[in-house]
């Protein structure tokens, strides 16, 4: 993250303690800027251990939340978050994650807005790398230092500074067969509720959602209160 913020790159993490600090903290170390997505409302400071962190970025950098002021740290927020963060970054690197982890799904959510995903390899009989290992596998870039994240990125840095916009091709319906299941039932069904969904396609609750959250950000369906769904205009 300080040889990021060194180059001139804002480094967007989400305040968590451990590598979401240890990103912040490279970031302001080098007197770069550096965003903190928070899970919870923007007057709570959560961990209460960052609360010298939460200090320097306000100076420092920016702290942003969608939640209201007084949203307790609730589990759901954190994976609800994530998009926020792939969406402000040009790339996104996951450090440690497992196959189940919420590092994978902001590195879904990235693909799914078009940004560059990168990978930090691990020891392989480590179950805290898998999520890493198979993101490689699956077309992540490698990355060994900061300089690979560079590299990667000049071309996108240099369509942004030139002003260049990417055309996208518009899709019918969800490729992924997942998506496509549910895009299906909401074009039949209309606006459902999340529990009503979970009971028609027989899934996990917490797949259900990682899946609805991805083709929320693509599009696909809106979120309206009450946890109901109904497909995109």
């Amino acid at each position: 993250a300080a040889q990021l913020s060194k180059a001139g790159i804002c480094v967007v993490s989400g305040f968590a303690h451990g590598i979401d600090r240890a990103a912040h903290q490279g970031a302001l170390r080098e007197i770069g800027s550096t965003i903190a997505v928070l899970g919870t409302g923007p007057d709570l400071i959560y961990p209460a251990i960052n609360k010298d962190l939460w200090r320097q970025i306000s100076a420092q950098g920016l702290i942003i939340s969608e939640f209201a002021p007084g949203t307790k740290p609730e589990g759901n927020n954190f994976p609800h978050r994530n998009r926020i963060v792939s969406g402000l970054a040009l790339g996104v690197l996951v450090v440690e994650g497992a196959l189940a982890s919420g590092s994978l799904i902001t590195a879904r959510l990235a693909l799914a807005q078009g940004r560059e995903v990168f990978a930090l390899p691990g020891p392989a009989n480590l179950k805290t790398y898998q999520g890493c290992h198979q993101l490689i596998r699956e077309g992540a870039g490698l990355v060994q230092d900061a300089a690979d994240i560079l590299q990667e990125l000049e071309p996108v840095l240099g369509r942004i500074v030139s002003g260049a916009k990417v055309e996208s091709v518009p899709q019918k319906e969800p490729t992924d067969q997942d998506q496509l299941v549910i895009f299906r039932y909401l074009h039949t069904q209309g606006p459902t509720q999340i529990d009503a969904l979970t009971r028609h396609v027989h899934w996990p609750a917490d797949k259900v959602s990682s899946i609805l959250l991805l083709m929320e950000v693509q599009g696909w369906v809106v979120q309206h209160p009450g946890m109901v769904y109904s497909l995109g205009t």
